[in-house]
């Protein structure tokens, strides 16, 4: 699937999901309670998860291994 087509569906997705919740809060509805702290604890369930993601993720080889290096690089190319 092309990146255009997946933001599209997921553009779709939030704005029928906002649609709804939106919905449930200008009636009052004590679900619309429930849904937004589903909502956050699934939010603070994706941080975590892409926080642990983000830690074991492979280091790149060919990234500088000190700010020297970074430097020693970008001067070089300068």
């Amino acid at each position: 699937m092309s990146k255009l087509k997946a933001g599209f569906i997921a553009a779709v997705i939030t704005i029928l999901t906002g649609g709804f919740l939106y919905s449930l809060h200008a009636n009052n509805v004590w679900s619309y309670y429930t849904a937004i702290q589903f909502f956050g604890w699934y939010g603070v369930f994706r941080a975590g998860l892409s926080t642990y993601e983000w830690i074991i993720k492979p280091e790149d080889p060919k990234a500088p291994k000190t700010y020297m290096d970074w430097a020693t690089e970008y001067e070089n190319k300068h």
